[in-house]
């Protein structure tokens, strides 16, 4: 933020600037349903996919960069988010055809799920990068679906040292 303020670019006050909601691809909108949707679309690739998900063509629309077409952009994108409902994470995938059947989409191929639990927002979405390769440690390898909450609670406490006996009061005492 200071390089932005020493660029000019950046102004002490609220709602004024790029990342604090003043720009209209990077804030949040109401939907038909009183909900809300938060968007972040900075990059080239994700605007006009914000774009064309509303159904928008760039060459339409002002000047994104441009500050003093903040507010024409803002109340065009506020108009679409008006004329639909916020899809909810668990819908996204099940309503959007696109999402449901696209597959790998860099050429990574590898499909992010675990046990039939899916890793990222759709199944055959690709996995983590950067992989090992050109110098780059290992990535990590999916350990499974995501555990429950407390599964792994004795594990934790004996490797900041709680004794088996310590552990097994707290399991009586209800904490566990």
């Amino acid at each position: 933020m200071y390089g932005f303020k020493a660029a000019g670019r950046w102004r002490d006050a609220r709602g004024a600037n790029l990342l604090d909601g003043a720009a209209p691809f990077y804030g949040v909108y109401p939907c038909a349903d009183g909900r809300f949707v938060a968007v972040g679309a900075l990059e080239p690739q994700f605007y006009e996919a914000l774009l064309s998900g509303l159904g928008l063509e760039a060459a339409a629309l002002p000047d994104r960069w441009n500050p003093k077409n903040w507010p024409a952009l803002r109340a065009i994108l506020e108009a679409e988010f008006a004329k639909a409902p916020a899809r909810r994470m668990g819908g996204a995938v099940r309503q959007d055809r696109r999402l449901r059947d696209a597959g790998p989409v860099d050429g990574r191929g590898a499909g992010a799920s675990a046990q039939r639990v899916p890793q990222n927002l759709r199944p055959g979405a690709p996995a983590r990068s950067p992989r090992q390769r050109q110098g780059f440690r290992a990535t990590p390898r999916d350990r499974g679906p995501p555990a429950t909450a407390g599964a792994e609670s004795e594990a934790i406490l004996r490797e900041y040292g709680f004794s088996d006996e310590r552990i097994a009061g707290l399991r009586r005492a209800g904490a566990l």
